[in-house]
């Protein structure tokens, strides 16, 4: 009996060891323009499955859209780089809100086609932006 007992605590022990080690970490990003951007672009990168059934080079998309992240950049700023990074899905399932009003300077794109039927819109009382990208 004892035999049989330190034999499952060893499987245990082995199975906790692979299951652990097949996780892993959890990277952290900075709250700040740059980290928000790789946040997203990593969470694309790794959940998003039609990215090679669609021939985009994720990567790529990577080095055009994060020359235009600076630090001083505004969230508004920060949203139409990212609606404009996954407006390359031409997905219409893929979404980006942000809880703030559409951009002054964006006005003319809210409610109306953005970019190839990329939509940025406002929520009923002009409260949130969204993007959908189509």
């Amino acid at each position: 009996m004892t035999r049989l007992i330190n034999a499952l605590s060893a499987l245990s022990l082995l199975a906790i060891t692979i299951l652990s080690a097949s996780c892993h970490p959890i990277e952290e990003y900075a709250d700040d323009p740059q980290g928000n951007f790789e946040a997203l672009w990593t969470i694309i990168d790794e959940h998003y499955c039609f990215l090679d059934e669609k021939g985009i080079d994720w990567d790529a998309v990577h080095d055009t859209y994060a020359c235009r992240i600076g630090p001083e950049m505004t969230r508004e700023e920060l949203f139409i780089v990212c609606a404009d990074m996954l407006d390359e899905l031409k997905d219409g399932h893929v979404n980006l809100s942000a809880p703030f009003k559409c951009l002054a300077g964006y006005k003319a794109h809210c409610r109306g086609c953005l970019r190839r039927g990329c939509w940025i819109t406002a929520d009923s009382r002009g409260n949130r932006c969204f993007l959908r990208v189509c």
